[in-house]
C-alpha cells in the first residue's frame, strides 16, 4: 500500500494544483480566461463562415457587385474585432496589476482605432477601385489620370493617421 495514491489524495492534489495562485490569479481563472479567448477565436470563425456564406447568397441574387465588394471587405475587420474584444475580455476576467490593467484598457482602445482605420481604409480602396479609377478611365484629360494615385494614398494615409491619432488620444 505504500507508494500507492489513495483517492482522497487525488482530489486534494487536484483542488491544489487549481487554487494554486500564479501573477495574482488562480489556475482556474486562467484556465477560464484561456477559454473565453479561444471561444473568441472560435465564434469569431463561426460568424466569419455563416457570414460569408450567408451574406454571400443574398448579394449572389442582387443585380449591383456593391454588396459583394463590401461583404469581401468587412468580413476580416470584424473577425479581427471580435477576437481582439474576446481577447480584451478575458483579461478583464483576471486581477491584474493596475498598471497591466491600464495597459491592457488603453491597448484596446488602440486597437479598436486602429481596425476601424482598417475597415475604412478597405472600403475607400474599394471605392476608389471601382467607381473612381473607371471613372478617370472615361475622361480624356491626363490631368484625373495623375491626380487619382496621389488622391488614393492621400486619403489612406489620412485615415491612418487619424485613426492612430484618435487610438493614442483615447489611451
Amino acid at each position: 500500500k505504500r507508494g500507492r495514491i489513495m483517492p482522497e489524495e487525488t482530489t486534494e492534489i487536484a483542488q491544489s494544483i487549481w487554487a494554486a495562485t500564479y501573477y495574482g490569479n488562480t489556475v482556474q481563472e486562467w484556465v477560464i480566461s484561456l477559454a473565453f479567448i479561444l471561444g473568441s477565436v472560435i465564434l469569431a470563425k463561426m460568424i466569419y463562415w455563416v457570414f460569408a456564406g450567408a451574406a454571400r447568397r443574398i448579394a449572389a441574387k442582387t443585380e449591383t457587385q456593391v454588396d459583394d465588394i463590401i461583404i469581401d471587405l468587412v468580413e476580416e475587420p470584424i473577425v479581427a474585432s471580435i477576437i481582439a474584444s474576446g481577447v480584451w475580455f478575458s483579461l478583464s476576467l483576471l486581477t491584474l496589476p493596475k498598471v497591466l490593467s491600464g495597459v491592457v484598457s488603453k491597448s484596446y482602445s488602440v486597437l479598436i482605432w486602429l481596425l476601424i482605420g482598417w475597415m475604412l481604409c478597405r472600403l475607400f480602396d474599394a471605392f476608389y477601385r471601382y467607381v473612381m479609377v473607371p471613372w478617370a478611365d472615361t475622361t480624356d484629360n491626363d490631368l484625373d489620370d495623375q491626380l487619382m494615385p496621389i488622391i488614393g494614398k492621400g486619403v489612406k494615409m489620412i485615415v491612418w493617421v487619424l485613426a492612430i491619432v484618435i487610438g493614442l488620444n483615447n489611451a
